[in-house]
């Protein structure tokens, strides 16, 4: 009857005060858990991004309360787990010092219970955001790096931008694995809470944060910086492109606490990569069979002119750079057509070393016919005999 008469029904922006130190140092004395559930709320499409956390503030410093914390789904396992000593680490360290308030996040789409022991006064309120900006921002980002990996993956600046936001993270998790470490929290816990963390340290040291995620991102540059010569490898590339894309899948996995929601999301996007390349795959091989289609049909316009030795004596494939930087390659190839009747037209179909076909159309001014291409980064296409994927001409 009495662990009954201890579970308290918590109520969001409900304030829940504790201050009678009798009752409270017999509950200790007596090994007793004070209990707190709150039930779940039905589903809806405009509460997937919702943060549910509990907030609890003492009057005392955190080094002077001596306190354990549980937080289960029903009130039955809080009390068990009281009794296996399996605490709850989430929240009790990093303590604001001013405040003496610590955040706790529970389930947002489970009942869930929290259970508190201590023999000092406390107040405890539960808050709840319907929509969390950061959770929904945090899909926003998640496709968009799903999407624009690809192209994020072949564009140096991208790269350059790419690196730093990963230096700034990989700096911030270094952060908060020194601040618990000096907080108290030497088996680092309560790591798993990234982000309450995170928030946690940035309100209290906004310029500390600010200047260790900028030294990270700038020390990541430039040690990409260094060993950027890997990036002329299109294989380089490629795994990239899958860091990226896993990065994004991991984002949006995680940016609603319906874990179903956000699996449904990772499985809907899985299938575009594949059937990218199968349309790349499709493109690089159109000329192909548009060629073999018209020659079934018997029309001599589009005919290939390496089948063709009377009227095709000497294709010259020579292309050099006509504008070069460390960012972007303009390249000019020369084709030498030599053709008893001279087309009008001189389509040139060429790949690079990523699969990718690029059709060309230039008029026919002359045996030596130029071709102009751009490309992205030097290492996106080589020039020589091997570039040249088909010729053809039209009137």
């Amino acid at each position: 009857m009495a662990q009954k008469l201890l579970i308290t029904q918590l109520y969001k922006g409900k304030t829940h005060i504790q201050g009678d130190l009798t009752v409270l140092r017999i509950l200790y004395d007596t090994n007793t858990i004070q209990i707190y559930c709150r039930q779940d709320s039905p589903l809806t499409w405009l509460n997937l991004f919702r943060t549910v956390q509990v907030h609890l503030e003492f009057q005392e410093t955190n080094n002077a309360v001596d306190w354990q914390q549980y937080r289960e789904e029903s009130a039955l396992e809080v009390y068990h787990a009281h009794h296996l000593k399996r605490e709850h680490f989430v929240g009790k360290y990093l303590t604001k010092s001013k405040q003496k308030t610590h955040v706790i996040d529970l389930p947002a789409h489970e009942k869930s219970c929290y259970g508190i022991y201590t023999n000092r006064t406390y107040k405890l309120q539960l808050k709840e955001v319907t929509c969390d900006r950061d959770r929904l921002a945090q899909l926003i980002l998640g496709v968009g790096l799903f999407v624009m990996a690809p192209m994020i993956s072949t564009s140096p600046y991208c790269f350059d931008f790419s690196s730093i936001c990963f230096g700034a993270y990989v700096s911030s998790v270094i952060l908060i694995f020194v601040a618990l470490f000096l907080a108290g929290d030497r088996s680092f816990r309560s790591l798993p809470s990234l982000k309450t963390n995170m928030d946690t340290i940035f309100d209290e040291h906004v310029i500390l944060v600010f200047g260790i995620w900028l030294a990270g991102g700038l020390l990541m540059q430039k040690l990409c910086l260094r060993w950027r010569w890997l990036w002329q490898f299109s294989i380089t590339r490629r795994v990239l492109c899958r860091i990226y894309r896993i990065v994004a899948y991991l984002m949006i996995s995680t940016a609603s606490d319906y874990n179903l929601f956000g699996w449904f999301c990772v499985f809907l996007f899985l299938p575009w990569p594949e059937l990218s390349r199968i349309y790349d795959w499709l493109k690089k091989h159109n000329v192909y069979y548009r060629r073999l289609i018209g020659q079934f049909l018997g029309y001599k316009r589009n005919q290939p002119i390496n089948n063709d030795a009377n009227k095709m004596q000497e294709i010259n494939n020579q292309c050099y750079p006509i504008v070069h930087d460390s960012y972007q390659s303009k390249y000019q190839m020369q084709l030498r057509v030599l053709h008893e009747n001279p087309p009008e037209l001189v389509h040139v179909d060429f790949i690079d070393d990523d699969d990718y076909t690029t059709s060309v159309t230039t008029n026919y001014s002359s045996p030596t016919t130029s071709v102009t291409t751009n490309y992205s980064s030097p290492y996106q296409y080589h020039c020589g005999s091997s570039s040249l994927r088909s010729l053809w001409y039209g009137d």
